[in-house]
């Protein structure tokens, strides 16, 4: 048995800002383009998931990076930078977040280049996974 494990398993969504902050939301009804950001920040993305799933974020350098969601600021506040939890490559910004069961497949797409893979393989690997621009 692991800490996820004792994870309530409930809907939320993490939410990650154009300036790399995040955070998350209890449930699956937020529209985080309502929130509150700091000054000259926006928002970029979400996903929508359980709280014992990771969240994985994209980098720009074609890295994933998983986080617990659980661990995540609330939604209330105005989250925390990324750069304070994870180690990201100098000249680096994270562009993407996910969230879904590990047998879900996801596909990325960029021309000339399509991965397919299943969503376990991204949150363990930490190699480049694909080239974002």
């Amino acid at each position: 048995m692991t800490e996820r494990d004792l994870i309530p398993s409930e809907p939320i969504t993490v939410v990650l800002s154009e300036k790399g902050w995040i955070r998350h939301a209890k449930g699956h009804d937020v529209d985080p383009t309502t929130l509150s950001y700091k000054s000259g920040d926006g928002y970029l993305a979400a996903a929508r998931g359980k709280s014992s799933q990771p969240a994985v974020f994209i980098g720009t350098d074609g890295r994933s990076y998983a986080l617990e969601s659980h661990s995540l600021p609330s939604a209330r506040s105005q989250g925390e930078p990324i750069t304070g939890r994870l180690n990201i490559t100098a000249g680096t910004s994270v562009r993407h977040v996910m969230m879904g069961e590990n047998e879900n497949l996801v596909l990325m797409h960029r021309m000339p280049v399509t991965v397919s893979c299943v969503s376990k393989t991204i949150c363990c690997r930490k190699t480049a996974v694909v080239k974002l621009c």
